[in-house]
């Protein structure tokens, strides 16, 4: 699922084009299911572990398109057992899709889903960053106050605001 669905995906490469024989890939619809399944058994198990070593005081940080799930199983976890979760950031390694490239993901919103569950999300560029918002809105109903609020989102409650490395690395002092 992850490097060959999500890997093409999210760098913009259509559906269609990931079954050109230029990918070399033997992909058929049929292994959707099983490759999905493969991917929630994964994240859940990182999940499992993470949330029976993790304190609500810790900072647990999630890192790329393999762990798109995680930040909510481990929002599930403490909730299911009353307690405070620990601080949660992810940061996407690559470039997050179109909306139009993302559509096409028939488990998206669960993926959307997932991420939103962070305290912190971070992506390298701008253009990911808003990339991520629009699929928000149109898969998830998210209100995004753009002209009031740049680059915010709301989803259950929550403000969405995503930053990028460059905002961030500004913040925080770095220098080159």
């Amino acid at each position: 699922y992850c490097k060959s669905k999500l890997w093409p995906m999210f760098h913009n490469v259509d559906i269609l084009d990931i079954y050109s024989s230029v990918w070399e890939e033997d992909l058929h619809q049929a292994n959707h299911d099983q490759w999905w399944e493969a991917y929630t058994a994964v994240n859940t198990r990182m999940a499992q572990a993470v949330a029976a070593a993790a304190a609500p005081h810790d900072v647990v940080w999630a890192h790329d398109y393999h762990l798109l799930l995680f930040p909510k199983l481990i929002q599930d976890h403490f909730a299911s057992i009353h307690t405070p979760r620990p601080r949660l950031v992810f940061f996407l390694h690559v470039p997050f899709p179109t909306s139009e490239i993302f559509r096409e993901l028939s488990n998206g919103a669960a993926l959307l889903e997932g991420v939103l569950a962070v305290d912190v999300v971070g992506f390298h560029t701008f253009d990911h960053a808003r990339h991520f918002l629009n699929a928000c809105k149109r898969f998830l109903g998210c209100v995004w106050y753009g002209a009031f609020q740049p680059n915010v989102a709301y989803f259950g409650g929550l403000m969405i605001s995503p930053t990028t490395l460059i905002e961030q690395t500004s913040m925080i002092g770095c220098k080159e």
